[in-house]
């Protein structure tokens, strides 16, 4: 992912060099680091949760069981990423420890630049913000990077550094997640053998036929049972003036034709051999390079509060389809379901085991040394209660362990034979 967004970085200051306007813009929203980019491209995952999406839920409502500020911000994954990240900027003086990063790159990883409660979905059950309240200077200092305001398309002033939009590297390294999000995860799925040709090949084919007669409102009381129609009924309002009923269906059809092309390609082949891969590889990077070869710079935001970078229409449309498809019709697959449920019921058994390890031990000593540095972080000492700080720092534990770290913890926790005494994360 951090390749694509410097390179998107990289096209967008070619063009800027080239035209003067572009370059003017490009001045106007602060300038452009690519560094920047490419730095926010690599850390932007290292908060979430282990087993994904699901799971940094149950982290979120496990926070919202107790009282107190720790326990009211619940968990976020990007909010998770700059606590991560604002730990390790921190250089003392005449240390060589600390990333020292600049507002600028700081800025490129808050793709909800707000807190909590100043989302605009504050209420909501996966509310997206990228700051917990004990870190709100790290946002002050991170917006600095960018101007109070920028002229707009006729040349009125447009807020920019105390509103919700994004910087302009982040608005790179946000993009750059939905390509390859859209492109890379659905490559890895077809070659995982999840992605089913001929079923998505007709749910894009009924859906496009349906939408293209009755419209938005025609497909609206049935789009639960259908993501990719439920997407458009979605998108019609959060992307109100970008949206398009009949760009979604001829991205829906276009998305249709591609994938019908590989299956005709593949045909009478073994899916797995060799030549199969290097002709899905071919296919997937030139739909990969077709997406970013659209995107542009606009004064104009796409949308309210939206980016001055994206693809243009038709490509931003069939971004949005193929996205559809990875994570409704693959992920949201019986397959995937399962293993995400065995997954939840690991990290439930994982929550109320460390928690109760916590609160039987007469010393910190007796805990896992990376989960004692958590405790000592959060302010607990010796005296161990149940409240926010701990389950905060259970939260950060968890959140340094890998998926396979976090299984091998649990059945050693669990396990009806003794565990071997060795390495515990």
């Amino acid at each position: 992912m951090s390749l694509v967004a410097r390179e998107i970085a990289n096209d967008l200051l070619r063009a800027a060099h080239a035209d003067a306007p572009t370059q003017a813009l490009v001045i106007d929203l602060g300038g452009l680091d690519i560094a920047a980019c490419a730095a926010g491209g690599l850390a932007h995952d290292i908060g979430h949760a282990p087993f994904a999406h699901a799971a940094a839920v149950r982290l979120d409502s496990w926070l919202a069981e107790v009282s107190g500020t720790e326990a009211k911000d619940g968990f976020e994954g990007n909010a998770q990423t700059l606590r991560v990240v604002g730990a390790l900027d921190v250089r003392e003086q005449d240390s060589a420890w600390g990333l020292d990063l600049t507002a600028v790159t700081l800025a490129a990883l808050m793709k909800y630049p707000y807190l909590r409660e100043d989302a605009p979905d504050s209420t909501g059950t996966t509310t997206k913000f990228s700051i917990y309240s004990a870190q709100y200077e790290l946002l002050a200092h991170a917006r600095q990077a960018m101007p109070e305001f920028y002229p707009g398309v006729d040349g009125e002033s447009v807020e920019y550094r105390a509103s919700r939009r994004q910087s302009l590297e982040c608005n790179i390294v946000d993009l750059a997640d939905d390509i390859t999000y859209a492109t890379h995860d659905l490559q890895d799925f077809y070659e995982a053998g999840l992605l089913d040709l001929p079923e998505l090949i007709d749910e894009l084919k009924t859906v496009a036929d349906r939408l293209n007669a009755t419209g938005i409102d025609g497909v609206r009381a049935t789009a639960n049972q259908r993501p990719l129609a439920r997407d458009a009924v979605d998108l019609s309002a959060s992307h109100a003036g970008w949206f398009n009923e009949d760009d979604y269906v001829r991205a829906l059809r276009a998305v249709l034709s591609w994938l019908d092309d590989i299956r005709d390609s593949l045909s009478g082949t073994d899916p797995y051999s060799e030549d199969a891969r290097a002709l899905i590889q071919s296919r997937f990077s030139d739909e990969l390079g077709r997406i970013i070869g659209s995107v542009r710079i606009s004064r104009n935001e796409a949308w309210l509060e939206g980016p001055n970078v994206y693809p243009d229409r038709f490509e931003w449309h069939r971004l949005q389809v193929m996205k559809t498809l990875s994570q409704q019709y693959i992920i949201g697959s019986p397959a995937v379901s399962i293993h995400e449920q065995a997954q939840l019921s690991v990290l439930e058994n994982l929550l109320n085991n460390l928690l109760r390890w916590c609160l039987s031990v007469q010393s910190t000593a007796q805990l896992p040394v990376r989960l004692r540095a958590y405790v000592a972080e959060n302010g607990l000492r010796d005296e161990i209660k149940d409240g926010a700080q701990l389950r905060r720092s259970i939260v950060d534990y968890l959140c340094s362990l890998t998926d396979d770290e976090c299984v091998d913890l649990q059945n050693r926790l669990t396990k009806l034979t003794l565990p071997t005494i060795g390495k515990i994360y």
